[in-house]
């Protein structure tokens, strides 16, 4: 083999290696709060924000993170593949309020409502009618929190709201 031809082949090896790790992209999971955290900021709308994680619940094969993102209450979900890394898929905030509630699954899966509040809210307790059945949450006022509730049975899976009541910190009625 002559000089030049060396040279080529090594030349060769080197773009080969050089772009394999520059092109290879790691996957990020939501296997813990470390990499949550990396799959969030890599999503558009949050690379920026300061994000505090709330809580990590898992049901069934999704994982839904309830977090705050520059204090604004927000949710990642994610679904288990079949190597057990979850894999996110859905991310939501809503208008930058102090308190948010949120459907968590957009397929249904899971059938509750999430409310996430940050500790700018005001809020101590939420009315809202569901398919005509009233639900009442409490929260502690100026406390980031989590609450969970059950969505009441459907036949056909869709859900209804109205109604919504909120009360500030002194239980009063707020407009």
């Amino acid at each position: 083999m002559n000089r030049i031809m060396k040279a080529t082949l090594i030349v060769t090896i080197l773009l080969l290696v050089g772009n394999y790790f520059f092109i290879r992209e790691e996957k990020l999971y939501g296997n813990d709060p470390q990499s949550i955290i990396k799959v969030i900021q890599s999503i558009d709308s949050y690379t920026q924000s300061e994000i505090v994680i709330l809580e990590i619940k898992d049901i069934d094969e999704h994982r839904i993170v309830s977090f705050l993102a520059n204090n604004k209450p927000a949710f990642i979900s994610y679904t288990q593949n079949e190597k057990g890394n979850y894999l996110w898929n859905y991310a939501r905030s809503e208008n930058g309020e102090p308190f948010s509630m949120f459907l968590p699954s957009p397929g249904r899966d899971i059938k509750k409502m999430l409310f996430v509040t940050s500790n700018e809210s005001k809020l101590s307790k939420i009315e809202v009618d569901i398919n005509g059945i009233p639900i009442e949450q409490s929260f502690a006022p100026f406390q980031a929190s989590v609450s969970w509730v059950d969505l009441p049975e459907s036949a056909d899976g869709s859900y209804e709201y109205r109604n919504y009541r909120y009360y500030d910190e002194h239980g009063q009625l707020m407009e």
